[in-house]
């Protein structure tokens, strides 16, 4: 079966559209897990203040209760080795990932958990993705402009009114990426054995969480784990979230004018979070990816120790995280394979599944980055 009928057949899965336990088809089945997310402490910036760190600490339960699937071969119920995929900025279903995940699993033998980032997929209440209820902010003088939509839209208020979401929301998912990471190890995870082992498949923005997590404890307790990179792997600055299904031009700009040069001043102000950026793992990490200046010699060293379990591939026609800045990022310390299609396709869908006259080369797209997918984390 090649990918668009695999994508189409997958959309209509009952099982897939019940969100619960079973059967996909013969071969692939599905769990679904149960978490509860520990709060973490955000440390405060200089332009911060209590109440405002109470409002982000998170008035949001969805964020905080979720569930989160499994894809596994059907006819077992443990195993010794997990695939963990995290997705990109500003989703809302798994759709797009459900056959990226059932080609991994096919290819592997092995489970594929599809990990929410916070504030995404469904640890997002449903009205921030919803027509109506969007409607009202299109309508403001902020948001009529071009690349605003109601897609982008919730997204695009909440950053443009703090840009410390976007981090918040990165140190919230690393806790409870690295909790899972424990649970796989030490068998408290009800699919896995004790002493079992998790590799990750990251594609954009969830790519760059997972090399700040390599970053910051690739030796220790990501030591032995391996990372895909798929459209992704750049510094922060090289970046352009500008898009509909994405941000828009003002949450956009607001973002990168704190990140790439505003952080450096908070730095300045000694506040807590200036503490944390400078002297906690995680922190040293998040700021060394920002651009190709910050702390050089720490990313280089890191890099150089985990060189051999990275692997990334980016596509000619990026323009969200453009092949040219994870060459920047990768190059020198391992290969990234910068490939291109004969049709149209886009960062955010590198897959189109709408271009009938093109299925067979898009078919053959999808089976050659799937490959080198499985291969590596086989």
């Amino acid at each position: 079966m090649g990918y668009i009928e695999m994508f189409q057949s997958l959309r209509q899965n009952q099982v897939l559209n019940s969100s619960s336990d079973g059967e996909i088809n013969a071969c692939l089945s599905i769990r679904y897990f149960s978490v509860s997310a520990l709060p973490v402490n955000r440390p405060l910036a200089s332009h911060s203040h209590e109440e405002q760190n109470k409002r982000f600490a998170d008035s949001v339960n969805e964020n905080l209760n979720f569930t989160y699937p499994v894809l596994f071969p059907s006819g077992k119920s443990k195993f010794s080795e997990a695939i963990i995929l995290l997705h990109g900025l500003n989703e809302r279903n798994w759709i797009k990932y459900h056959t990226w995940a059932t080609e991994i699993c096919n290819n592997t033998g092995k489970p594929v958990i599809l990990f929410p980032i916070s504030h995404h997929m469904n640890r997002a209440p449903e009205d921030w993705g919803n027509i109506r209820s969007m409607a009202g902010y299109l309508k403001s003088s902020e948001n009529k402009q071009a690349t605003s939509s109601f897609a982008n839209v919730a997204l695009s208020e909440r950053l443009t009114e703090d840009p410390l979401r976007f981090f918040y929301s990165g140190l919230q998912t690393s806790s409870d990426v690295l909790a899972l990471v424990q649970q796989i190890k030490t068998g408290s995870h009800p699919m896995f054995e004790k002493g079992s082992h998790a590799d990750f498949f990251a594609y954009s923005i969830g790519g760059f969480l997972a090399q700040i997590l390599f970053l910051a404890y690739g030796d220790d307790e990501l030591a032995g784990s391996r990372l895909f990179l798929f459209c992704s792997g750049s510094f922060f600055s090289e970046m352009n979230g500008v898009s509909k299904l994405i941000m828009n031009q003002p949450a956009y700009n607001q973002l990168h004018r704190y990140y790439v040069s505003g952080i450096e001043a908070e730095i300045k102000a000694g506040s807590p979070l200036s503490s944390f950026l400078t002297h906690e793992r995680l922190g040293i990490a998040f700021r060394s990816m920002l651009s190709v200046g910050r702390l050089q010699s720490f990313r280089d060293n890191m890099y150089r120790k985990i060189a051999d379990r990275i692997k990334a591939v980016s596509l000619l026609g990026d323009k969200v995280i453009p092949a040219k800045g994870t060459v920047a990022v990768l190059n020198r310390f391992t290969q990234v394979e910068v490939l291109d299609f004969a049709f149209d396709y886009a960062h955010e869908m590198p897959f189109p599944v709408n271009q009938p006259g093109f299925s067979a080369i898009i078919d053959n797209a999808f089976e050659t980055i799937f490959a080198r997918v499985s291969g590596f984390l086989r």
